[in-house]
């Protein structure tokens, strides 16, 4: 590599930084000429080295150990302090918010979340708490500090959303009646499917079927006639579509509730067009709505 003369050279400010954080049994996530970022209390957090530099660097370098470390003690003791600060439940309670997602990449993203599976490995509900400028999502430590368990917390944050859920939102996708879909862009859409007993009613005799491509987008096919039968293969595409294109994608797949139990129904997009590999009991489900149809007819 050649010389670059507009690089700036090191003065020996950010090392003796991440050696004092790491000192301090932090964890350095990242780190840069002007700050870094730090892991506290399991949080990924931001600090600034706009201040702090100047003060260290006017000192003697013998001083620069016993001030970054009085820094970064007073650093996590004041992220720590803000996050006990807000734990309690009683201010946490009206920002509990439920949100619908692929489970945890524990390797990726560190610890898993308590949630509540819907679909083994393919989709779970966890809570976040939607704050001003930030939604961080519960841990399990949270709940320990709350005293709680995830059952009850749950039941709380699904109250919350169903607060901001109309009904009336739920509106046919235009030039495609019998499917349905629920845009409010309140990032909420996608786990509005556990309100769909209150969204849909009557209740369809057997089931909707789902799509969340992402947290954004809820597609879903009443399956209340045989008609449901052309709006899944209309459906099924668009959610494809839509799960390629749009941010915080979730799955391009379809998934059946009957009313009680959550079922993944497969299917393969490929050259060959859309491949549908129905389980049992949703197959058994779409026979009773041709059937009805044929003797209707």
């Amino acid at each position: 590599m050649g010389w670059n003369p507009f690089k700036r050279k090191s003065d020996g400010f950010t090392e003796a930084f991440v050696a004092a954080a790491r000192r301090a049994g932090l964890e350095v996530l990242g780190h840069g000429p002007d700050g870094a970022e730090l892991r506290v209390s399991g949080e990924p957090c931001k600090v600034s080295f706009a201040n702090i530099r100047r003060r260290v660097m006017s000192a003697q370098k013998a001083q620069w150990a016993p001030m970054l470390d009085d820094f970064v003690a007073a650093f996590a003791g004041s992220v720590r302090a803000n996050a006990a600060a807000r734990a309690s439940l009683e201010e946490v309670e009206p920002l509990l918010m439920p949100r619908v997602g692929l489970p945890f990449e524990v390797e990726v993203e560190g610890e898993a979340p308590p949630a509540r599976e819907l679909v083994a490995g393919l989709l779970e509900v966890h809570l976040v708490v939607d704050e001003p400028g930030t939604v961080r999502t519960v841990r399990e430590r949270d709940l320990d500090e709350w005293s709680i368990g995830f059952d009850d917390l749950y039941e709380v944050a699904l109250a919350n959303l169903e607060r901001t859920t109309r009904p009336d939102r739920l509106v046919p996708l235009e030039g495609q009646g019998n499917t349905l879909v629920y845009d409010s862009g309140d990032s909420y859409d996608a786990a509005r499917i556990l309100l769909l007993p209150r969204l849909l009613d009557p209740w369809p005799r057997e089931g909707v079927v789902v799509i969340v491509p992402s947290r954004d987008i809820l597609l879903c096919v009443p399956l209340r006639g045989g008609e449901a039968l052309a709006a899944m293969n209309t459906a099924f595409p668009l959610g494809h579509g839509l799960h390629e294109k749009v941010g915080y994608g979730i799955s391009d797949q379809p998934f059946w509730f009957d009313g009680e139990v959550w079922e993944h129904v497969p299917v393969a997009f490929g050259p060959a067009g859309l491949e549908i590999f129905p389980p049992d009991r949703f197959l058994r489900a779409i026979e009773r709505l041709t059937t009805t149809r044929a003797l209707l007819e």
